[in-house]
């Protein structure tokens, strides 16, 4: 580093930095919770807390509230809305990690009395999960808060005002019952919180065939509606359905099942006022309303309805334009899956009955994410939640985190490609950010899945009689049956078993670990031998003949006999490829890589062709949809569905 010349004074660059509430024993609030007995099988309705309390002079003070919820919560201070995030304080395995959040509220605040309010709504903690009938409560049936508010006099004092007993709740008017300190981390989250980062207004607003009144917002998204203003008799019902898609001119909400994806509301006798719901949000293009039509006397119109977009709040990083457009369009796509499919988890939908933290569903997509978007710390923080679900059960990483399956039907066993995400998804934020420290931390959630968790058979591999999911979602597979692939589920799992294993040895070099890299690094030449024994022909076909099974040998580097294996394998896919008329034939394994796999074998034209004239990739760049979605056959004809489409990157 260069030095100042004699005579030039240094100049440093001042920086304010303030430490969070980091041990237990800075938390000297309490959790609370209503007294009331909690519903059981019913939606909880949200709960407030209240409190008041005296600020003595406030010249030069400064104010922190420090918060968190079982729940999710909004708070206010003197009626103002403290900070402007939603779905606070996100979903984590709040079984074992809870994050809380700071505001700076010392513009919210005034001498002399003033209230605080939180209200807590039942979020992921106890709202429904899972799809089908779901199941409420998973994590408790005690809505509850945890407060503290600290104020720094200007005199060096301290005012302290925490959630206790003496706070009240508004169901009752009784005095809000203490909980138990739970037996988690509470953790002030490096990640960037979910906001509302967008409006759009609509596109238009018809009439549909039966008379119903429709919104299209001319773009899939994830968020809600906001209603600028809207006056109803007293004890009127509004009620707003969101879906994706139109069916027959109607709204199509036979993709959600079970999920209803409805807000209701009943007037009082006050006007909605700059309304839109709390504490929920959707996934929709467009919105069915009953109870305001476009027969009223007040219609509803552009610039009086709108759409707000809500996503984990990240720096977009990674742009794209070519000449074709319907390529941009696919790209734009991909961008809009990923905003609504990345609010606090990364998830594999926002909008019908699942919602869940797909393990596989991320592996596949984390280098496209890294591209588009600075997501390090959201999924740095999922990793987190990974390593501890997986401690809970004997190294295996659950197929969903947070692990909500658990207690089910859903067995706890390894699953090769899913389980994988332990150890691909961490290499991945290594590559794109080149910041060991996720690696250093989530080394022992490596080692557990790969030691410990997956379940070998004589030859090291995987044991053949464990099923796999595979190459789940072959578009051969029968509807009910998406499991039932052409490629041999094991072998699709000892491929990403030879490739996470030579991983692992990267992992372990580059974080000083030596002697651990050199171990890793005999088993996966150990490994690959094997597998080529196993699966390869010395032509250097593959067992099965797929695409799928030839981009895995051709990806991974799995042929060990040379060069020419290497091109016959190539080739055969290649022509597999023009057999197929260009379609996407393969699933979850095998679609993110059989374009790299031609392209790197030197197919490269062959790739753009099959990207330019496969249904599936240019459908899915079509001006009329509008995210990206699943394998074709699956949803209704122009169905445009926000679904992770594993490859479009």
């Amino acid at each position: 580093m260069a030095k100042p010349a004699a005579g030039i004074p240094r100049k440093g660059i001042g920086a304010n930095v303030e430490a969070g509430l980091l041990q237990r024993s800075d938390w000297a609030a309490n959790f609370i919770t209503s007294p009331e007995d909690p519903p059981k099988d019913k939606p909880h309705r949200p709960t407030l807390f209240r409190q008041t309390f005296n600020a003595k002079s406030l010249a030069n003070a400064r104010a922190r509230l420090y918060i968190t919820s079982l729940g999710v919560y909004e708070a206010h201070i003197n009626g103002r809305r403290v900070g402007d995030l939603q779905m606070t304080p996100g979903w984590t395995s709040y079984r074992h990690r809870l994050q809380y959040q700071v505001y700076d509220v010392t513009s919210l605040l005034q001498e002399g009395e003033n209230a605080i309010g939180v209200e807590v709504a039942e979020g992921w903690y106890a709202g429904r999960l899972r799809w089908g009938e779901g199941v409420r409560n998973f994590y408790g049936d005690r809505l509850g808060v945890l407060a503290q508010l600290e104020i720094q006099l200007d005199d060096g004092s301290r005012q302290q005002v925490i959630s206790d007993d003496g706070w009240r709740t508004h169901q009752s008017s009784l005095p809000a019952r203490l909980l138990d300190f739970p037996k988690i981390d509470l953790i002030l989250p490096d990640v960037p919180p979910v906001r509302v980062t967008e409006t759009l207004e609509p596109r238009e607003i018809f009439k549909s065939k039966s008379g119903k009144t429709l919104v299209d917002f001319g773009q899939n998204l994830v968020g809600k509606i906001f209603i600028r203003s809207l006056q109803k008799p007293d004890g009127h019902t509004l009620k707003i359905r969101h879906a994706e898609v139109l069916e027959n001119g109607e709204l199509g909400t036979r993709p959600l099942r079970n999920a209803r994806a409805e807000d209701t509301v009943v007037f009082s006798k006050q006007p909605l006022k700059d309304w839109s719901p709390r504490f929920t949000f959707h996934g929709f293009r467009y919105v069915q309303i009953e109870g305001w039509s476009l027969d009223d006397e007040a219609p509803p119109a552009k610039g009086n309805i709108s759409a707000l977009v809500m996503h984990s709040d990240m720096q977009r990083t990674g742009h794209f334009h070519c000449s074709n457009d319907l390529v941009n369009k696919l790209h734009q796509n991909v961008v809009w899956s990923m905003r609504g499919n990345f609010l606090s988890i990364p998830t594999d939908c926002p909008q019908r009955d699942e919602r869940l933290g797909w393990t596989g569903d991320i592996q596949v997509f984390s280098p496209t994410a890294s591209y588009l978007y600075s997501s390090g710390g959201l999924l740095a923080n999922w990793l987190q939640d990974v390593a501890a679900e997986q401690a809970d059960a004997g190294g295996i990483v659950p197929l969903v985190v947070p692990d909500v399956l658990s207690g089910t039907t859903w067995p706890s066993v390894p699953q090769a490609v899913w389980d994988d995400a332990a150890i691909l998804v961490p290499w991945t934020l290594y590559r794109w950010t080149g910041d060991a420290a996720v690696l250093r931390r989530q080394l022992p959630s490596m080692r557990a899945h790969l030691d410990a968790a997956v379940r070998r058979g004589p030859d090291g591999l995987w044991d053949a009689a464990l099923w796999q999911l595979g190459d789940w979602l072959d578009p051969a597979a029968p509807p009910r049956e998406p499991g039932l692939a052409r490629t041999d589920g094991t072998l699709v799992a000892d491929a990403y078993l030879v490739r996470v294993t030579d991983t692992v040895a990267q992992v372990c070099a580059a974080v000083g670990e030596h002697a651990l890299a050199a171990r890793y690094r005999a088993d996966h030449a150990r490994l690959r031998a094997v597998f080529a024994a196993k699966y390869v022909a010395p032509s250097g076909l593959l067992v099965g003949d797929t695409q799928t099974a030839l981009a895995l040998a051709l990806c991974f580097s799995l042929h060990d006999g040379g060069d020419e294996q290497v091109r016959v394998a190539a080739d055969r896919l290649a022509r597999l490829v023009r057999y197929s008329k260009f379609r996407v034939s393969t699933g979850f394994a095998g679609t993110p890589l059989v374009l790299a796999a031609l392209s790197g074998a030197g197919h490269v034209q062959l790739a753009y062709r099959q990207k330019d004239e496969d249904g599936v990739w240019v459908g899915s760049g079509s001006h009329q949809k509008e995210s990206a979605y699943e394998p074709p056959g699956q949803w209704p004809p122009k169905a445009m569905y926000t679904q992770f489409k594993e490859g479009l990157e």
